[in-house]
């Protein structure tokens, strides 16, 4: 039982890029920020393995709960016990968090909803759905509950898709001239990548879209559907090789022009990869291949 306690403890650490969802526009930003400011210091507290620090995000009286095994532990004292117990006696699992909403009851009260996923070395990927609920005693808000339902058993999916998990976060490519961000996340029960990107031409928006990325079971393919503002759209069928991930694209322009081109990504560290586009051609014109650019993690201020 102390596994899923683990599992849901993990969902709260989690690097900055990370922290998505919906903000509650008519509750003071302040308050918001100060629950995602929690969640950074509680990552910074998780990797040092200090169990008192990250039992004092928690209220005295709080409460965890898994609603399918029925498994509780109540109190800050019981928590921190739970907590001194996981760093001895295991290891740390590998996380991947989407909070998908923080909405606030009153001035004390925000309840905090999102979906974790996790990959314990040797044990199979899992995933669950969580719901925290954060109260405001002496202007500092602390956890007073949580609770997790695993998500219905998606091993297979997601073993496939997690070897594209380096792509979450926010990312950033510039130059004198362009900007460029994007950001990818975890989407519907962590079965799909969802990529944003905005480009941004000396400071006017330009251009915008969405990519999805998904796995084929009938194909045994990753592919993708990229959609633009301007209209066009395209589809991309993934492959690896030699430590880099080559995406064919097949797409059509605004005016119905049909085009392709070959997206070559190099994963370098967990903050970076470059990406190469060769192989472009529009209407049977063959085009020039574009410069190897160098994407970086955006950081939070």
């Amino acid at each position: 039982m102390r596994k899923c306690f683990t599992s849901l403890l993990l969902s709260i650490a989690t690097i900055p890029s990370l922290i998505v969802g919906h903000p509650d526009t008519n509750h003071p930003k302040d308050d918001e920020y100060a629950i995602h400011e929690n969640i950074i210091n509680y990552v910074k507290a998780f990797q040092n393995q200090d169990a008192q620090t990250l039992a004092s995000f928690w209220a005295t009286d709080a409460t965890y709960t898994n609603p399918e095994t029925g498994y509780s532990i109540e109190g800050r004292d019981a928590i921190e016990n739970e907590f001194s117990k996981m760093f001895k006696d295991e290891s740390p699992s590998k996380l991947e968090l989407t909070v998908e909403s923080i909405e606030f009851l009153n001035d004390d009260r925000a309840i905090e909803k999102g979906s974790t996923r996790i990959l314990n070395g040797k044990e199979p990927i899992t995933s669950s759905k969580y719901v925290a609920t954060h109260i405001k005693k002496n202007g500092k808000w602390l956890i007073q509950k949580m609770a997790e339902r695993p998500s219905k058993d998606n091993t297979k999916l997601n073993k496939q898709m997690n070897q594209l998990s380096w792509l979450v976060g926010n990312w950033i490519d510039h130059d004198e001239n362009v900007h460029i961000e994007t950001s990818c996340q975890w989407v519907l029960n962590n079965n799909f990548l969802r990529s944003n990107f905005k480009v941004l031409y000396h400071d006017q928006k330009e251009l915008e879209g969405t990519q999805i990325i998904r796995f084929d079971p009938s194909t045994q393919q990753i592919r993708s559907e990229i959609y633009d503002s301007d209209g066009g759209y395209g589809e991309g069928i993934w492959s690896y090789q030699d430590n880099k991930w080559t995406v064919d694209i097949t797409s059509t322009l605004p005016d119905g022009t049909k085009a392709s081109s070959v997206v070559v990504y190099s994963p370098i560290d967990k903050d970076s990869y470059k990406i190469y586009i060769k192989g472009r051609e529009v209407n049977g014109r063959i085009l020039p291949n574009l410069e190897e650019a160098s994407i970086t993690r955006k950081r939070s201020n």
